[in-house]
């Protein structure tokens, strides 16, 4: 059972990114590089700047779960220092992955400087952990419940439905929990307490309008088809929960061909090649590279007295 803890989650994260190399083989081996410059060349740039446009809002949004977090354990700190360090943990946890321990490091170097405790630090970092999840539970309970993919087999469809539904569940169950149980829950040596009703209805309102913005971002960059946003958001919150899953940093490689699998019958190799490509450099590459310049300032900023005494 221990070596089963120890090593599931990596066993399954080879073999999901194994399965979704494999996808990627066969649904992109036939694309030509020259097709795929020139499907990227017809791209307006008015598609292009929405979607950085949209992104700049998305992780803007991103930054209000830490200002709820911080609400919610009753501590008062600058919006615009909470937003920098919100912000910069977010942008390194989507590219890096592990995200309670790439997000957390960044924003334990920020946080503990501001005076919180490593036990106060714990409790927000849990708090917009659990809010990323929540939009995920709505949208994609609902995607898969409601509207399942089209794609996929009678088998497969219904497998899709029941965990929609479990999914939509959950999220009702946590809503249900926080209104009827205000008294701590104890695990073991540990104990904790759910956020009022008010501020579970705005964890799940900020992190649905997340996911759809998260969306919204790719989906500006998809050349017109047939594909409306109903059945796109289906094909990307799955292919989001198949990245996660995996553990893959970024979910590299498994968001990809998931997305291939499902979007096959919408769009051509070179399409969705040349939208992945240019969502990763909207979503991931450039805020990576800010975030990236901020923790470079602040380091030069926090050590100056060391600049200024061998000047």
């Amino acid at each position: 059972m221990n070596h089963l803890r120890r090593w599931g989650p990596a066993v399954l994260g080879l073999l999901l990114f194994a399965a979704a190399g494999y996808v990627l083989h066969q649904q992109l081996r036939e694309v030509s590089y020259r097709e795929v410059r020139a499907t990227l060349a017809t791209l307006p740039r008015t598609a292009l700047l929405t979607s950085v446009v949209i992104c700049a809002l998305n992780y803007f949004l991103l930054t209000g779960f830490d200002l709820l977090g911080f609400h919610y354990i009753g501590r008062k700190v600058a919006w615009w220092k909470v937003s920098i360090a919100s912000f910069t943990g977010y942008a390194i946890s989507n590219s890096v992955g592990f995200a309670l321990i790439s997000g957390t490091s960044v924003r334990y170097r920020f946080y503990s400087r501001w005076g919180l405790t490593p036990g106060e630090i714990s409790r927000i970092v849990l708090f917009y952990f659990g809010t990323f999840w929540l939009g995920l539970l709505v949208l994609g309970g609902w995607s898969m419940a409601i509207d399942a993919h089209p794609t996929l087999s009678e088998g497969w469809d219904t497998a899709a439905r029941v965990g929609g539904w479990a999914l939509l569940g959950s999220a009702v169950a946590y809503f249900t929990v926080s209104v009827v149980w205000r008294r701590p829950i104890r695990f073991l040596r540990w104990s904790f307490e759910l956020p009022p009703p008010g501020i579970v209805a705005m964890q799940f309102i900020l992190s649905t309008i997340d996911w759809a913005l998260a969306a919204g971002i790719f989906y500006v960059l998809i050349p017109r088809s047939q594909l409306s946003f109903a059945d796109f958001m289906s094909a990307f919150l799955t292919a989001q929960m198949v990245g996660l899953i995996s553990h893959v940093p970024g979910g590299a490689g498994v968001f990809e061909g998931t997305m291939a699998f499902l979007l096959s019958g919408y769009l051509t190799p070179e399409q969705l090649v040349s939208s992945l490509v240019l969502y990763r450099l909207v979503y991931y590459v450039g805020p990576l590279g800010v975030a990236l310049m901020i923790l470079v300032a602040d380091e030069v900023r926090q050590r100056r007295h060391y600049f200024v005494r061998w000047t």
